[in-house]
């Protein structure tokens, strides 16, 4: 029916054409009905995404010894993906490095190494730039995968660097997957 959730797929139904007199006020309907067709219909993926955060992750000033993996609240964001079919997320970065940029917005010769990782709301992790993470549809048409994206630091990052304004960019890919299965639940997996 008409604003009804439906996952992507295929889907089938039998079409059944039964007789009921006019006479009877349509209560009397023939017992035994006739099949006259099958009906197929593919629903592919749709997918939403929101950010409920900042698209800006901000380190803000960086202390002179920071412990490994420094990453404080404005180093993070958070992301809503709500889809009728599973999708697939990775991370990317041109180089995985914040860059000095001069006033002029040149780079400039310093640059401090940073990672970022992606949490599920179930607690599945992903780290590495060669992985991705796959996952399913939403389960009803509310529900949304909650992914947070969290940036990091390494140890005494900021360490004989110059101080300035520094820059990098990370790059969230999130690819839907045409169809899905039937026995999909509405969680992540890392691959």
């Amino acid at each position: 029916p008409d604003t009804a959730y439906s996952r992507a797929g295929n889907i089938s139904q039998t079409v059944n054409l039964a007789v009921a007199c006019v006479n009877d006020g349509l209560v009397q309907v023939d017992d035994f009905p006739l099949t006259v067709g099958q009906l197929s219909v593919r629903v592919v993926s749709a997918i939403s995404v929101s950010d409920s955060s900042s698209n800006v992750l901000r380190f803000g000033t960086l202390p002179e010894g920071n412990e490994e993996n420094y990453s404080p609240a404005s180093a993070k964001a958070y992301l809503s993906v709500a889809s009728t079919g599973g999708f697939d997320v990775k991370l990317s970065s041109n180089d995985w490095f914040l860059r000095n940029v001069s006033q002029a917005g040149g780079l400039g010769r310093d640059a401090i190494p940073f990672s970022v990782i992606m949490k599920t709301a179930s607690g599945t992790t992903l780290n590495q730039v060669t992985e991705t993470l796959r996952c399913d549809a939403s389960s009803s048409r509310l529900g949304t995968q909650s992914l947070a994206l969290e940036a990091r630091l390494p140890a005494n990052a900021a360490q004989g660097k110059m101080a300035g304004l520094y820059r990098g960019q990370v790059t969230v890919d999130i690819s839907p997957l045409e169809l899905v299965s039937s026995e999909q639940s509405s969680g992540c997996t890392t691959l």
